[in-house]
C-alpha cells in the first residue's frame, strides 16, 4: 500500500496547532469514532510513549496501538502501529506558513492486514484510510480555531 498524505491549513500560529494535535483526550472531538487512551503511565508526550486510538463502538472497537518514534515539538510527531489489525508508521508535521497560519501535514503508511490475502483489501483500506484522514483533518481545523476562540 502507498503511503497517504493529506494536509490542511489552519489560521492558528504552529505551537497552537501543535498543542491540539497532541491533546490526546480531545481526539474524541474530532476524530470520527475515535477516543484515544494513553498507556504505561506516561502522559503521551515523548519517545517511547504509548497511546491506543480506539475506533469504533466497544467490544467491537479496533486498536490502534502507537508507539512514538520521534517527537519534535512544535513541528513533528512519528508512530510506529503494532496493533494486530493496524501495522505500519505514521506522522504528522504542523509547519509553519506565517506568524497565525499552520499546515497540518498528516502520512499513514499502513501494511494491509491478513498477509498476502489481505492484500486484496488495499484498495478499499486505501480509500477508506483517505476519507477518514480527510474527514479528520477538517474537522480538526475547525476544532482547533473554535477552541482558540473559546479560550
Amino acid at each position: 500500500m502507498r503511503p497517504i498524505e493529506l494536509s490542511v491549513d489552519i489560521d492558528l500560529p504552529a505551537e497552537r496547532v501543535w498543542a491540539g494535535l497532541v491533546d490526546w483526550p480531545s481526539h474524541a472531538k474530532w476524530m470520527p469514532l475515535t477516543h484515544v487512551e494513553v498507556v504505561g503511565g506516561g502522559a503521551g508526550h515523548g519517545e517511547g510513549e504509548k497511546f491506543i486510538g480506539w475506533t469504533g463502538f466497544r467490544p467491537l472497537a479496533i486498536a490502534d496501538r502507537m508507539t512514538i518514534t520521534r517527537w519534535d515539538p512544535p513541528r513533528r510527531l512519528d508512530v510506529v502501529k503494532t496493533g494486530r489489525l493496524l501495522k505500519g508508521s505514521a506522522w504528522f508535521e504542523v509547519q509553519p506558513l506565517g506568524e497565525h497560519r499552520s499546515r497540518v501535514v498528516w502520512c499513514e503508511d499502513l501494511v494491509p492486514p491478513f498477509g498476502a490475502p489481505g492484500r486484496l483489501l488495499t484498495p478499499f483500506l486505501s480509500i477508506g484510510t483517505r476519507a477518514v484522514i480527510g474527514l479528520a483533518l477538517k474537522r480538526f481545523a475547525r476544532f482547533a480555531v473554535r477552541s482558540e476562540a473559546g479560550a
